[in-house]
């Protein structure tokens, strides 16, 4: 078992399981999917016409894997995947995860699968038991400013000295975070405006220190980056998200009708 230990914004999937012969010859490739291992790609690409348990319910038959018990979710996957070579990616874990409770089979030598993770927390490292860390950091301050420079163009920065100076100041505060230098570079990127810099730095800067161990100095640039929305309506559109359950699929034509029985746009 293997596992990415790094900061938040450093990387975003989400997990898929696939056979090695569906990775590329035992390589992995990362696609988006569910969360939910039961609607893994692995198990679409069985296309199991008939369960070759009478206790299990077949995933092309009319009964719904959805709706069955935990306990025979679990025994559908772990029928599925004890007798595949597969590799499991699971992104963001926040605490142990009890791979025998959700039906996944350890890996083992003999098997030749692999289970690979990410978190932030090294605790999280030491409880799903790790053969291998692999530590990503941050950028160092130079790769930072680079990519930096990258996203905003040449164009603002060439406008006014001062600009330049308020940039570089701008992705110190990013702290090394590619997700950070990412979002706040392409919000200055059509800024030519000095005093629009200088409020983007003192953005940052206040809120820092209004929300000291903030979550992987992640906060202030989501922060700024709301403030930058067009007007109240947009805001509150964004702000109704946060209702949803995290990592919830939320349909379009189903959230812009909340929107308009809220008022927030027009019908």
């Amino acid at each position: 078992m293997e596992v990415v230990l790094g900061h938040s914004g450093l990387r975003r999937h989400r997990p898929v399981i696939l056979p090695p012969s569906k990775a590329g010859g035992g390589r992995c490739s990362v696609k988006p999917a569910s969360r939910s291992l039961l609607r893994s790609k692995s198990a679409r690409t069985t296309s199991l016409r008939s369960s070759p348990n009478p206790q299990l319910p077949t995933w092309n038959g009319q009964a719904k894997l959805e709706k069955e018990t935990e306990e025979k979710k679990s025994s559908f996957i772990e029928n599925i995947l004890r007798r595949k070579k597969f590799i499991l990616l699971l992104d963001d874990l926040w605490s142990e995860v009890d791979l025998k409770k959700i039906g996944v089979p350890q890996p083992t030598q003999e098997n030749g699968s692999k289970i690979v993770f990410t978190t932030r927390k090294k605790e999280v490292c030491r409880h799903m038991r790790a053969d291998d860390e692999l530590k990503m950091d941050c950028l160092s301050t130079n790769e930072a400013w680079e990519l930096f420079q990258n996203v905003v163009g040449e164009a603002p920065l060439k406008k006014d000295s001062e600009i330049l100076t308020l940039a570089k100041k701008n992705s110190e505060k990013c702290h090394g975070l590619p997700l950070a230098l990412n979002v706040i570079g392409k919000a200055m990127s059509c800024k030519e405006d000095v005093h629009e810099w200088r409020h983007a730095n003192d953005v940052l800067k206040s809120s820092s220190r209004e929300f000291p161990g903030m979550e992987e100095n992640i906060l202030s640039v989501l922060k700024f980056s709301y403030d930058g929305l067009e007007d109240d309506k947009m805001k509150s559109c964004f702000l109704y998200c946060s209702l949803f359950p995290e990592d919830y699929e939320i349909k379009e034509e189903e959230l812009i009708e909340y929107w308009i029985n809220e008022g927030f746009i027009n019908g």
